[in-house]
C-alpha cells in the first residue's frame, strides 16, 4: 500500500524528489518495480537538510520542494491524506479503491528543538497529552542542533504520527524557524510551541475554538502561570503566579501592546500574546514574517505591533491554560542587546506616548522591497504577492533603481512584465479598500501569463501558492486558483478536477467568485461542461419541428429580449407565435396540439389589477389549464425572470403558486445556475432545470455616433466622469438612495463629474430628489427613451449604474454591455457572476461602498470584455430538435 502511494505521487506530483522508506519489511519490496530499489545500509546524510515523517497525511507538495529528501517512517497502512492532494486521489479513483480520507490539520504547532536535551523529555511528555493531537500538524525543528534529540524524536514519531521532524543543516535562528514552520504548514491557524514552557491539554484547541467563532480576530492567547522551576509539569502548577488574566475575555488592539512606564517614562512592551498564541496563518499574506535579524528577541511582540497598525484584533481568554518558564538563560534574558531592540521597536511604531499611523521604517522603500524579493527567492509565492501588491497599491514606484529591481523579478521569477501589474492593481483600486482584492490581482496575473512559457519551477510555486490559500484563507479561491493554473498550463483534465473541487464546497461563492480568477474570458458553457453537477445549458430537446412554441406574455415590442431569443427557431420548423397580455390571460386551450410548447415567461401579468382575495383564483385557474395542456402533449417551459412580482401582493400565496410551476413545467429554463439558489426558497426540488444565457444586443441598437459627438448633443462636458442610469424608472430600481449618493458626491466633485438620467421617472419620491440636485451637475430626459437614441445616452457614458433592490437578471447590463460600457452594480443576482471588478465595472454592496467608488473612478476607464465571443443568443442544430 505505501508503495502504491509513493507510485502514485512519483506519477502526479511534477517534481524530482527522494523519498526513504526506513521501516518497511523487505518481504513488502517484492512488488517495486524500477521506481523503487532497496538500499541494505542507509545511512542519514544529516549535512543536508532533511524532513522525517511518520504518516501519509502529513505529505505536502510543500514540502516536497523545500527538501530533496522525505524519510517516511510508517507506523500503519495509509488511512488519511492531506486535503490538498485529496480531489486529485479521489478523482482517479486511487483514495477510493484504498478507502483514504482526506486529513484537515487543525492546527499548526512550530518548535524549534535547538541543544534541547535538558528540555525534550518534559516537552514531548507534555505534547504528547494535547487534546486532538492526531489532527494537529507538529512541526519540530532541529535547526543544526548538537543535541541528542533525534531518538526522541523518532520515538515521539512512533506514536504520534501528526509529527513532522525536521533537521535544518544550517541554523536559520529561532524566528526564521517559526517563519519556515508557517510556509510549510497546511491548516489556518499556526502556534509556536517553545521547549521550556508547558500547556493545558485544552490550549490549542480552544483557542482555535475562539478564532473560528470570532472571524475579527487575528490572534488568541490565554491567561499564563509562571514558574521558575525547569520542567515543571503542568498538573503541578494550579498554585503558581498567573499574568494577564482579565474578569472576562478581552478583544484588544494595538493599544493594549505598550504601556506607558512612569518611573522611566517610556513606553514599554506589554506583549499580552507572550510565549504561545495561536494565530491566523493568513496574516502573514499582508504583514510579511517575524524579523529577527532587525528586532532580535523581541520579533514577537514586533510582529504583534505590525498586523495591529494594520487593524488586527486580538483576544485574551481569561482561563490559564499556558505555563511559562521564567528562564534566567531563556533568549530574551541572555542577550544583552534585548532592551536595546524594545527601544528600537517603540521608535518604529511611536512617537513619545503616541502611536504613529504607520511604521516609520514603512517610509523606506528599500526595506519593502527587500521583503517582497526575498519571499519570492525563498520559492514564497504567497507572502511575496501579498507583499507586492500592498506596495503597488500603496507606493509609487519613482526610482529607475527600484523599477529595475521589480522589472528584474517580474522577469527572472514572475515571468510576467512589471507595467503590466501596476495596470492590474490600478484597474483595482476603486474597490481595493472596501474589500479584500488580493485573490483579483492573483487572477489578473494569471491571466497575464503566455501557456507556452510558463517553466516547470514556476508551475511548482503557483500550485503551491494555490495550496497556501486554499489551507489558510479560502478554499474555494484556492482551488479555482489551482484550476486557473492548471489552464494555463493547458492541463483541462487537472483543471477540471479543481474546478469541481471549488464548486461542491459551495455552488453559490463558486459562481460569485469564478471570474475573479478567469475574468470572463470563458464561456458560462465552458463551466458547465466541466463541473459534473452543475446544470446544463438547455439542449432543446423539448422542441418538435412542425409544431408551434407559443410564449407569453408577448412584449417584443417593447424589450428585444423575445426576437432575439427565437430569433433561428423557424429554419428548424417551429413555428413561434407570442400572445398578447389578454389571450395570456385568457388563455384559450383549443389552439394547442400535441407537441407544442407554451413557452411562459414574466407571470406578472396574473397579478396586474389583482387584490388579496381574487389573486388566488387567478393562479389555481391558470395552473388548471397548464395540466389540461400537459394532458394533450403540450410541453409547458417557463424562464424565471423575476424572484417574485414586484409589487409583491401577498408572497405567501405566490411563493406557492411559483412552486406550483416550477412543478408542472416540463423544463424551468434559467438565464444562469446561481438563479437556481436564489430562488430555492421556492423552486420545486424535483424542477428540470436547464439553462440559457441571456445574450447581447450589439444588433438590436444603433451604434454609429462617437463618445464626444454624444456629449454635444446630451449636454455633458468632454473633460466630465460621466455616470449614466437608462431606461424606466420605478420604485423598485431603488435609484432615490442612489441619488442621495450622488448629490452627497457631486457637491464635492462639481467638477469632475455628472449625472445622467434618461428615460421615464414613474416614482414620485425619486423625481422629487432628482429636483433637489443641481441643474448643472445633473442631466434630466425624463420621457421614454427610443431605441435610436439609445446610442446617445451609452456612448456619452463612462460608466451606467445599476440599481435595484432585488435582482435575478438586468436587462441594462447586458444593454451595456453591448455598447462596451462598464457598469455600477449592486451584488445582486447574477451581476455578481457577470460584473467583475476591474475588468467591466465595480460591484457595491451598500450606498457607501459606491461612494467610495465614485470618488475613486477615473473618465475613459475602457471596457475590457469582448461582448460578442461571450454573450450568444441560443443557436439551434439540427440535432437539437426532437423529431
Amino acid at each position: 500500500m505505501w508503495l502504491d502511494l509513493l507510485s502514485w505521487f512519483k506519477e502526479n506530483v511534477k517534481l524530482q524528489f527522494d523519498v526513504f522508506l526506513l521501516s518497511i519489511e523487505k518481504d513488502h519490496c517484492k512488488v517495486v518495480s524500477d521506481d523503487f530499489f532497496i538500499i541494505d545500509d542507509y545511512q542519514i546524510d544529516f549535512s543536508q537538510s532533511s524532513a522525517f515523517l511518520f504518516d501519509s497525511k502529513t505529505f505536502t507538495q510543500n514540502l516536497l520542494v523545500q527538501f530533496d529528501t522525505l524519510h517516511l517512517l510508517p507506523q500503519r497502512e495509509p488511512k488519511f491524506i492531506n486535503h490538498l492532494f485529496f480531489p486529485l486521489m479521489e478523482n482517479d479513483g486511487f483514495s477510493i479503491n484504498r478507502n483514504l480520507k482526506p486529513w484537515h490539520p487543525i492546527c499548526t504547532l512550530i518548535t524549534s528543538m535547538f541543544n534541547g536535551d535538558e528540555y525534550k523529555e518534559a516537552f514531548l511528555e507534555n505534547t504528547a497529552k494535547f487534546k486532538e493531537l492526531q489532527n494537529i500538524e507538529t512541526f519540530v525543528f532541529r535547526p543544526k542542533s548538537d543535541g541528542q534529540e533525534h531518538l526522541s524524536l523518532m520515538s515521539f514519531g512512533e506514536d504520534n504520527t501528526s509529527l513532522i521532524y525536521v533537521w535544518l543543516a544550517v541554523d536559520p535562528g529561532l524566528y526564521d524557524v517559526w517563519n519556515l514552520g508557517v510556509r510549510l504548514s497546511s491548516s489556518s491557524f499556526c502556534s509556536n510551541a517553545n521547549i521550556d514552557d508547558k500547556r493545558s491539554s485544552e490550549h490549542v484547541v480552544e483557542l482555535v475554538d475562539v478564532l473560528t467563532k470570532n472571524q475579527e480576530i487575528d490572534a488568541a492567547s490565554t491567561s499564563l502561570r509562571v514558574t521558575d522551576v525547569k520542567n515543571q509539569p503542568w498538573n503541578d502548577s494550579n498554585h503558581n503566579e498567573v499574568w494577564y488574566k482579565p474578569k472576562v475575555p478581552e478583544v484588544y488592539d494595538i493599544e493594549k501592546l505598550a504601556k506607558f512606564n512612569h518611573k522611566s517614562q517610556k513606553i514599554v512592551s506589554q506583549n499580552i500574546p507572550h510565549c504561545m498564541p495561536v494565530w491566523r496563518t493568513k496574516v502573514h499574506r499582508e504583514n510579511g514574517y517575524f524579523k529577527e535579524s532587525r528586532f532580535g528577541p523581541s520579533s514577537d511582540w514586533e510582529f504583534w505591533l505590525r498586523c495591529g497598525v494594520n487593524g488586527s484584533k486580538y483576544y485574551l481568554l481569561n482561563k490559564e491554560l499556558g505555563l511559562y518558564y521564567r528562564a534566567p538563560n531563556s533568549y530574551w534574558r541572555r542577550n544583552p542587546e534585548a532592551k536595546n531592540y524594545d527601544d528600537l521597536i517603540v521608535k518604529e511604531y511611536f512617537v513619545g506616548r503616541r502611536k504613529r499611523s504607520i511604521p516609520l521604517s514603512q517610509n523606506l522603500k528599500s526595506l519593502q522591497l527587500t521583503a517582497i524579493v526575498s519571499a519570492f527567492k525563498q520559492n514564497d509565492f504567497w507572502v511575496g504577492f501579498g507583499l507586492l501588491y500592498k506596495f503597488l497599491r500603496k507606493e509609487s514606484v519613482n526610482h529607475q533603481s527600484q523599477k529595475e529591481l521589480l522589472e528584474a523579478l517580474c522577469e527572472s521569477i514572475l515571468e510576467t512584465d512589471f507595467q503590466y501589474l501596476i495596470d492590474c492593481t490600478n484597474r483595482l483600486l476603486p474597490v481595493s479598500n472596501l474589500r479584500d482584492t488580493f485573490f483579483d490581482f492573483i487572477g489578473f496575473y494569471l491571466r497575464g501569463l503566455n501557456q507556452q512559457d510558463i517553466t516547470e519551477n514556476l508551475f511548482a510555486r503557483l500550485l503551491i501558492l494555490s495550496d497556501k490559500i486554499i489551507s489558510s484563507e479560502d478554499g474555494i479561491l484556492g482551488w479555482m486558483i489551482k484550476a486557473k493554473v492548471h489552464h494555463q498550463k493547458g492541463e483541462s483534465q487537472l483543471e477540471n478536477v479543481y474546478l469541481n473541487k471549488a464548486y461542491s464546497t459551495d455552488h453559490y461563492k463558486f459562481w460569485c467568485n469564478i471570474n475573479r480568477i478567469y475574468g470572463l474570458e470563458e464561456k458560462l458553457s465552458y463551466f458547465l461542461d466541466r463541473i459534473d453537477k452543475a446544470p446544463k445549458m438547455s439542449d432543446f430537446s423539448w422542441l418538435t419541428p412542425d409544431r408551434t412554441l407559443y410564449y407569453l406574455p408577448d412584449y417584443s415590442e417593447g424589450n428585444p429580449y423575445q426576437k432575439l431569443l427565437y430569433q433561428n427557431f423557424k429554419q428548424f420548423g417551429v413555428e413561434v407565435k407570442g400572445l398578447s397580455e389578454s389571450d395570456s390571460k385568457n388563455l384559450d386551450l383549443s389552439q394547442f396540439i400535441n407537441g407544442d410548447v407554451l413557452h411562459i415567461h414574466w407571470v406578472n401579468i396574473f397579478f396586474n389589477n389583482q387584490t388579496t382575495d381574487t389573486l388566488s383564483v387567478v393562479l389555481d385557474d391558470f395552473l388548471t389549464k397548464l395540466r389540461l395542456l400537459k394532458k394533450k402533449g403540450v410541453k409547458v417551459v417557463w424562464t424565471v425572470h423575476n424572484r417574485q412580482n414586484h409589487d409583491q401582493l401577498d408572497l405567501d400565496v405566490e411563493y406557492k403558486f411559483r412552486k406550483e410551476l416550477s412543478n408542472l413545467s416540463d423544463v424551468v429554463l434559467l438565464h444562469h445556475p446561481l438563479i437556481e439558489m436564489e430562488i430555492k426558497g421556492w423552486l420545486d426540488e424535483n424542477a428540470n432545470i436547464q439553462i440559457i444565457e441571456h445574450g447581447h444586443y450589439q444588433d438590436v441598437y444603433k451604434n454609429t455616433i462617437s463618445k464626444s459627438e454624444a456629449r454635444d448633443i446630451v449636454g455633458v462636458g468632454s473633460n466630465k466622469l460621466v455616470i449614466t442610469t437608462l431606461g424606466k424608472i420605478k420604485k423598485y430600481k431603488n435609484l432615490v438612495d442612489k441619488l442621495r449618493v450622488f448629490k452627497e458626491v457631486l457637491n464635492e466633485n462639481k467638477d469632475y463629474l455628472s449625472y445622467v438620467i434618461a428615460g421615464k421617472v414613474f416614482c414620485k419620491e425619486t423625481l422629487a430628489e432628482i429636483k433637489s440636485i443641481d441643474k448643472g451637475d445633473l442631466v434630466l430626459v425624463n420621457k421614454f427613451i427610443d431605441d435610436d437614441d439609445v446610442q446617445l445616452y451609452l456612448n456619452s457614458a463612462d460608466y451606467v449604474l445599476l440599481s435595484y433592490r432585488d435582482i435575478l437578471t438586468s436587462g441594462g447590463f447586458f444593454q451595456a454591455m453591448s455598447f462596451s460600457k462598464s457598469v455600477l452594480a449592486p451584488s445582486l443576482g447574477t451581476l455578481n457572476y457577470y460584473v467583475v471588478d476591474g475588468i467591466n465595472g465595480y460591484k457595491y454592496s451598500s450606498d457607501e461602498e459606491l461612494s467610495t467608488i465614485l470618488v475613486s473612478l477615473k473618465p475613459d476607464c475602457g471596457n475590457f470584455l469582448i461582448v460578442d465571443n461571450l454573450l450568444n443568443w441560443p443557436i439551434l442544430s439540427s440535432d437539437m430538435v426532437s423529431h
